[in-house]
């Protein structure tokens, strides 16, 4: 028994028949008018039914090829099959949703089993659901068996249902039934199929998308130096979370860098699994702890950060010096110059560099070590880097070269450190020291000789004298003859008086001769003493003399 493909039957040609009529199976004559149109225990009648019908075919007629291959031998008639095959509703293939087909043998012995096959198949591109065929119970013949097991058919009145179930696109399913024929004559069976049409399906995708939102930044940065916060958009949900969008309102003393107080950014549309991220580059105007939390929102979802801060640092500078509030022109004047870092982060290339005010010439810069620096007061001297708390110190020696104040200004800089600065000074004073001298030219003097005595009052010092008093005392034993000099002179009795010298100033001198006669012999001393405005006790110099 060779079942019928979808295009090609066996058998001899057959003619198709209204959908509602009852046609014949197993090569016998077509049901009567007046059967059932739908068997009992039928499906609802919201499904469409379609009812199969074979060909009539002519006494005696088989369904053997037309023509035979060479070397094959004809089955005998009765041992040859026959198919029939319905397209339902329209009974062509091409507009129809159901084709039912049953093949079988031709020709059957009473009271010999027999076997035949039913073929349902849905045409179409989609599924078809409750699918049942329903067949009647034609008289004479007594089923024996049928497969497979979930089409296992149920009786209902002179019915016999099989639940064929869904049918996928282009999908077939076929029903085996066995019986007996139990007399002579024909075994008529009608077929009629239900089943529930294709249907129209949509489908929305109901999605949730919902987004976090995580913010990083340092834990602490310069103040000079921009820092980064990012924040990372992730869409954790299902379906695309769209028109995203992140703001973050910055704290005062805090902006981008280009000045703007405020981070906001369009990050658009982020499919679900995804990530954007943000990055800030910030910039503080100045040292503290700055701390925000930042707000993202899409289309029905707003979520905020946790608050990042970031501790923006500064190293600060103190300078401090030491130096005398007062020295004198022309000696050595030394300045400690000392810069600290009071701030809480390291203060990178420090320098201080120290301006003079005054009349005064660099002698030297040390290192407290007593090492000589680079710069040798030519510039700023480097520090390096100095660590919150630490100080470093250099030394400055200084020379005036007249009276008046000195002042010293030391102003420190460092990397992202404002500048601090310091000042001193210094009373210089300039020193008058007077030098008295007095000599005789020669000596021993005969008596009845004159002797001459030069007295010279010289400023040694560094500082202009005033008011210069000189006199004189001639021993006994020497008469006054004559004096010159600087200033007049006055002789009264044994002393000398010079007018005194005005102003004498610094390295300059005022000379005087006195000429006196040996009067009798004998060893005698001249005597000279000074006075001035600097020097308020009296310079004395005595010059012996021997007289014979």
């Amino acid at each position: 028994m060779r079942p019928l493909s979808f295009t090609r039957r066996l058998g001899p040609s057959f003619r198709w028949v209204p959908a509602a009529a009852l046609m014949t199976a197993m090569g016998l004559a077509g049901c009567s008018s007046d059967n059932k149109e739908k068997p009992q225990g039928a499906a609802p009648a919201d499904m469409s039914e379609a009812r199969t019908a074979g060909a009539e075919m002519p006494a005696g007629q088989t369904s053997s090829p037309a023509v035979q291959a060479p070397g094959t031998t004809q089955m005998p008639a009765r041992e040859q099959g026959q198919s029939y095959a319905l397209a339902y509703p329209t009974g062509d293939r091409n507009t129809s949703q159901v084709l039912i087909e049953q093949t079988g043998p031709r020709e059957v012995r009473v009271g010999h089993e027999y076997t035949y096959q039913i073929r349902v198949t849905n045409l179409t591109a989609a599924p078809l659901e409750r699918v049942r065929l329903s067949s009647t119970m034609p008289e004479g013949f007594q089923m024996t068996r049928t497969g497979p097991a979930t089409t296992q058919p149920s009786e209902r009145g002179d019915a016999m249902v099989f639940n064929v179930g869904d049918l996928g696109p282009h999908e077939s399913r076929v029903i085996t039934v066995t019986g007996t024929p139990s007399r002579q004559g024909q075994i008529r069976q009608c077929f009629a199929v239900r089943y529930q049409p294709p249907a129209l399906c949509t489908t929305i995708n109901v999605v949730a998308p919902a987004i976090s939102l995580n913010k990083q930044g340092p834990d602490q940065a310069d103040v000079c130096q921009e820092f980064q916060w990012r924040y990372t958009i992730r869409n954790t949900g299902t379906g695309v979370a769209r028109n995203v969008t992140l703001r973050d309102q910055l704290p005062e003393g805090l902006t981008t860098t280009d000045g703007r107080r405020v981070v906001e950014a369009n990050v658009g549309d982020i499919p679900a699994g995804q990530a954007r991220d943000v990055v800030a580059h910030l910039k503080a105007s100045q040292a503290g702890r700055f701390a925000s939390a930042a707000v993202a929102s899409s289309e029905g979802d707003t979520v905020n950060s946790e608050a990042v801060a970031t501790a923006v640092r500064q190293p600060t500078l103190a300078v401090a010096i030491k130096g005398p509030e007062q020295d004198y022109v022309n000696t050595p004047i030394t300045y400690q110059v000392t810069v600290t870092n009071t701030g809480d982060t390291p203060a990178r290339d420090a320098a201080v560099r120290v301006t003079p005010r005054g009349n005064a010439q660099l002698v030297n810069v040390t290192a407290p070590d007593g090492a000589q620096l680079a710069s040798a007061g030519t510039g700023p001297e480097r520090l390096g880097t100095i660590q919150p708390g630490q100080s470093k110190t250099i030394n400055l020696t200084y020379q005036a070269t007249q009276r008046g104040a000195l002042q010293l200004e030391a102003r420190a800089t460092a990397a992202c450190a404002p500048e601090a600065a310091q000042s001193v000074q210094t009373n210089v004073q300039a020193l008058a020291a007077l030098l008295l001298e007095a000599v005789d030219e020669h000596d021993p003097v005969r008596v009845g000789n004159n002797v001459v005595y030069d007295i010279v009052v010289t400023n040694q010092g560094n500082a202009p004298d005033s008011n210069v008093r000189v006199t004189a005392t001639i021993p006994q034993g020497e008469e006054f003859v004559q004096a010159t000099g600087a200033t007049p002179a006055s002789a009264t009795g044994q002393t000398i008086t010079f007018t005194p010298v005005t102003t004498l100033e610094p390295k300059q001198s005022a000379r005087w001769k006195v000429t006196v006669k040996a009067a009798q012999p004998g060893a005698v001393q001249f005597r000279v003493n000074a006075t001035s405005d600097s020097v308020k006790a009296p310079a004395e110099k005595a010059e012996p003399t021997t007289l014979y």
